[in-house]
């Protein structure tokens, strides 16, 4: 038995994250790069709630399955970032706060 493939016309109206974060204005990518420089979104409305669904959909599955949630430091000292491996491959590309020589 042989299948064709048919296309769709939901794959020719295919929309790149950027388009569907404008079209329902959920995302803010210009407002994130405009407040971090870099390509850090803003999630606004309905894209916050859902943002924060994932985020607590799966907590709440891996927490099922037995992992334990925890929150860590955003900022290491330089031996931990060394111990993880990030130092020194990464250091151009990590933030670095000389005053407590935190990364």
């Amino acid at each position: 038995m042989f299948f064709r493939r048919r296309h769709s016309s939901f794959a020719r109206r295919r929309t790149t994250a950027l388009g569907f974060g404008k079209k329902y204005d959920i995302i803010d990518f210009e407002l994130g790069n405009k407040i971090t420089g870099a390509g850090f979104p803003v999630y606004k409305g309905k894209g916050a709630k859902l943002q924060r669904a994932l985020i607590n959909y799966f907590l709440d599955k891996n927490t099922a399955a037995g992992y334990n949630e925890v929150q860590v430091p955003h900022l290491v000292n330089e031996a931990s970032a060394y111990g993880t491996g990030q130092l020194p491959d990464k250091e151009g590309q990590m933030y670095h706060d000389k005053t407590d020589d935190l990364y």
